[in-house]
């Protein structure tokens, strides 16, 4: 298993901290991603997508510790597990739902899932958003910082119905240079303009 990172803590407000000190999270990094895939829909819709996003989270987690998930979301159980048997994951996860912090690059996240050589990032949509390949690769970069070597990146889609959609990311190359643009974007507005994490 891969230990949360020592002295990152999540808070109540979501705000990653480090040693106390407030760092940007993957997810606060790419907000402009996020803004644009997702500004159109109406705010309750988008409300109600998040609640779900984390239900199906919380139930991966449950499930992956050997809990048994609320029956409510038993569809998307199934095609988590037919994932993993499609693909191979057979044997227990590196880390389920851990916190890490890049120290060169001053960054917090935490990646869903991580197999041998894999992280695995969870949806709960039709299919996995294409900003996902942004997201993994943050992940993956921030993983192979805490000396997990990571090959391979994907994004899953978890049904209802119990089927699921997986893309592979293999662009790397773009995807990183996608986050470190968004990250010095957010850094510009940090220092010149007063935003960033409080």
């Amino acid at each position: 298993m891969i230990d949360h990172t020592q002295d990152l803590v999540l808070d109540e407000k979501h705000v990653y901290r480090y040693r106390g000190r407030a760092v940007p999270g993957v997810t606060t990094i790419m907000r402009p991603l996020y803004a644009a895939a997702y500004d159109w829909m109406p705010k309750k819709r988008a409300e109600e997508a998040l609640a779900r996003g984390t239900a199906v989270h919380q139930c991966v987690e449950a499930y992956e510790r050997g809990q048994m998930p609320p029956d409510e979301y038993s569809g998307q159980i199934r095609a988590w597990a037919s994932f993993r048997r499609d693909f191979g994951f057979t044997g227990a996860p590196l880390a389920v739902e851990t916190r890490l912090y890049s120290p060169t690059w001053g960054y917090a996240g935490t990646p869903d899932i991580v197999f041998d050589g894999v992280v695995i990032d969870i949806k709960s949509s039709n299919l996995p958003c294409p900003i996902t390949a942004v997201q993994t690769m943050a992940y993956a970069d921030l993983l192979r910082e805490a000396g997990v070597s990571i090959q391979r990146r994907y994004g899953v889609a978890l049904r209802a119905d119990g089927t699921y959609e997986a893309r592979q990311y293999s662009d790397d190359h773009n995807d990183r240079n996608t986050f470190k643009s968004l990250l010095a974007i957010y850094r510009f507005i940090e220092n010149k303009l007063g935003g960033g994490v409080k």
